[in-house]
């Protein structure tokens, strides 16, 4: 109700446009220009435009012909046109009057005085090619001021050029009370068409925002470009807008007139959806749309060809538009798209009030309040019906989207009692399935929770571990129940009988079941190791256990690939003689002495996954009291978590061993514990994290 009651003020508005317009057109009749001799105006043309005022009092006089009336309309023309007109005071006393050039566009004007047939005085020069504040009275329109002395006769010799555009318009004398009473009701009569054209904008502009359909910012540029036409058509763009931009001013007419009928044709396409129903005429106003853009184009290209291009381009192309845009929205409507009736009645205006305008820039129609005013009566109920248009066609897209959705609805009512029937018999085989899964799930469960007992097992638990390295501690959280990370930590006896401990952090591949069955593997392997003979040294420990995985899982085999192994650090401390033995597949040793920290490189091969088999390096470290050994997994440094969401890595944790190496063993083991969780926080813990560390 409240779009319907806008709608009814903007209608009522428009009629008191129309009542203003017929006012000012009475007054045009009404002015009194005081014995205009013979009641005519003479002329003469200027084709080739080289004509002076001396030339024509010299040799063109003779030749004027006589115009009927005040109003003067030659079409399209390139020609310079001279007027001679006389004036005469019929009264005794001296009279203050105002000749008007009724035609805002116009782009030379040259106003004479004839004194006599050979004297002449220059009254002044102006048009859209000078600037604006050079015109003799700030209008809009060209103006005069003429004093008449008592039975005095004047005769005024005119010079019109207007550059290729529509050449019409009128000389009127005004007093200056009627010139006033003129312009009051001329400026109350583009106020309200303006109004209009503004509340039309906003309105479609908040329908944009609203919809966010291509459609609407088509239809908001096409009112903003009317608004702009209008504007320079009359006058008010030049006065208001660039008054000091000649250039602007000569070209604002095809220019907006261009970029107007551009957008108003993409607006009928989509509007009437062209593609759809017409598929034929989509193709034709396609070819139109190019076509009108390169005369938008050309308006602002310097040059002469360019400006008639676009000028004479935009008013044809325009009237064959206006041609074709009827049959095509009837054709719509039989269709069964009835948005396109309102569509259809706003162009019947439009037509009627474009055909009128342009048939008379073409000097067909005479110039009157129809030729006049009309394309501001037309453009303003045109662009009030295609807003209510636009509403309608959402009403019809509204309604019809919820017919489908009845019909869906009835539909999917249907569809859901065979689906409750057919859910019911799948609930039942369903919840069996659960039973059995639920069944099969703990059983599986239940294995996995035995299996993490027997990996604990193997685990050195805390009391063997004071027992061999009274100060150290293990950092281990599993991925899941069963882990693939494992420690020992076992005495070594030489084969000279010297006791020695021996201590390994483990990480095989994968995490979970996999991972625990490697585990249990490699940790047999190399408790093995420890006993064989022929192994004297970490690296010979690492040997062994490479030997015997990929035996034991056939890496060897030519049909079985498997890249399945273990990456570790192994250490073995003498206490007597300060050594540290020590020798890695892919895992560093980390020694802090005095926050300084030493990293001793592995080698860049996993047991048992490398097909390249080579002896691993044995490395020997002088230690000292109070020194810090780190061996760990890769499951710390490769935890994602933080602000970021990015890995911990091991450059932030090797910072961490410097930080806390003088800490006290319990506490290290705390930071770094909390550390960890603050890190990850309620991100999924990605691997089985391991870490060992051994103060000397």
């Amino acid at each position: 109700m409240c779009i319907k009651n806008l709608y009814l003020l903007i209608f009522i508005s428009f009629f008191c446009v129309v009542t203003r317009a017929q006012k000012i057109v009475e007054l045009q009749k009404n002015t009194s220009h005081y014995e205009l001799t013979g009641d005519e105006i003479f002329f003469i043309e200027d084709a080739t435009c080289r004509l002076t005022i001396e030339d024509i009092l010299a040799n063109k006089l003779n030749e004027f012909k006589a115009i009927t009336g005040k109003k003067i309309n030659n079409g399209f023309s390139l020609s310079n046109y001279w007027f001679i007109v006389k004036f005469k005071n019929n009264q005794e006393s001296m009279l203050k009057r105002f000749i008007e050039i009724n035609r805002p566009n116009l782009d030379n004007i040259e106003l004479y005085e004839l004194i006599n047939r050979h004297e002449y005085k220059l009254i002044s020069k102006t048009g859209d090619n000078y600037k604006f504040k050079d015109r003799p009275i700030n209008h809009r329109n060209f103006i005069f001021q003429i004093n008449f002395y008592a039975g005095e006769e004047r005769t005024f010799l005119l010079m019109v050029n207007n550059g290729g555009e529509q050449f019409h318009f009128s000389i009127n004398l005004w007093s200056e009370k009627s010139l006033n009473k003129r312009d009051y009701f001329e400026q109350y009569f583009f106020g309200m068409y303006f109004g209009i054209i503004l509340f039309v904008l906003i309105f479609n502009i908040f329908l944009f925002f609203s919809l966010k359909e291509a459609l609407n910012i088509y239809y908001v540029l096409y009112i903003l470009s009317l608004g702009l036409l209008q504007m320079s058509l009359n006058g008010h763009a030049f006065e208001i807008l660039w008054p000091e931009n000649t250039y602007m001013a000569n070209r604002a007419n095809p220019l907006f007139a261009s970029t107007g009928v551009l957008f108003l044709l993409l607006f009928a396409i989509d509007f009437l959806r062209l593609k759809k129903y017409a598929p034929k005429s989509y193709k034709i106003f396609n070819i139109f749309k190019y076509v009108i853009l390169i005369c938008a184009v050309f308006s602002i290209i310097p040059g002469k060809f360019f400006y008639l291009f676009s000028v004479w381009g935009i008013n044809a192309f325009t009237l064959l538009l206006n041609i074709f845009i009827l049959p095509v929205s009837y054709q719509v409507i039989k269709k069964g798209f009835y948005a396109a009736r309102i569509f259809f009645t706003a162009f019947v205006v439009l037509v009627l009030s474009v055909f009128a305008f342009i048939l008379n820039n073409f000097g067909i129609l005479p110039s009157n309040i129809i030729t006049g005013y009309g394309l501001q009566f037309g453009s303003a109920i045109e662009v009030i019906m295609l807003s209510l248009a636009i509403v309608q066609r959402i009403k019809q897209f509204r309604d019809d989207s919820i017919q489908k959705l009845k019909e869906i609805n009835i539909l999917k009512q249907k569809d859901n009692e065979i689906l409750e029937i057919k859910v019911k018999e799948r609930m039942a085989t369903i919840l069996e399935q659960k039973e059995i899964i639920e069944k099969n799930n703990l059983k599986i469960t239940d294995s996995i929770t035995y299996a993490k007992r027997i990996q604990s097992a193997i685990l050195p638990g805390p009391e063997e571990m004071q027992k061999l390295l009274k100060q150290s501690f293990v950092f281990y959280l599993p991925k899941d129940i069963v882990s693939g990370d494992f420690y020992f930590v076992e005495p070594v006896r030489t084969n000279s009988g010297k006791e020695l401990i021996s201590f390994v952090v483990g990480d095989c591949t994968g995490h979970g079941v996999p991972g625990g069955f490697l585990t249990m593997l490699c940790s047999s392997f190399l408790k093995q190791s420890l006993t064989q003979y022929e192994v004297n040294s970490p690296g010979q420990a690492l040997d062994f256990v490479n030997k015997s995985l990929k035996n034991h899982l056939k890496q060897t085999h030519p049909d079985i690939i498997l890249r399945d192994g273990m990456d570790a650090a192994f250490c073995v401390l003498d206490k007597n003689e300060m050594k540290l033995y020590y020798a890695g597949a892919n895992r560093s040793l980390i020694i802090v002495r005095n926050n300084q920290l030493t990293e001793i490189k592995p080698d860049k091969q996993s047991i048992g996954a490398s097909d390249d088999i080579r002896p691993f390096t044995d490395h020997c470290i002088p230690i000292q009291h109070n020194d810090m050994i780190y061996l760990t997994s890769d499951g710390y440094a490769d935890q994602f978590g933080g602000t970021d969401g990015k890995k911990f890595k091991n450059s932030a944790l090797k910072k961490l061993f410097v930080e806390i190496s003088e800490l006290k063993i319990n506490e290290q083991e705390t930071i770094l514990k909390q550390r960890f969780f603050d890190w990850k926080k309620n991100r999924e813990q990605i691997d089985d994290v391991c870490v060992l560390g051994v103060r000397i």
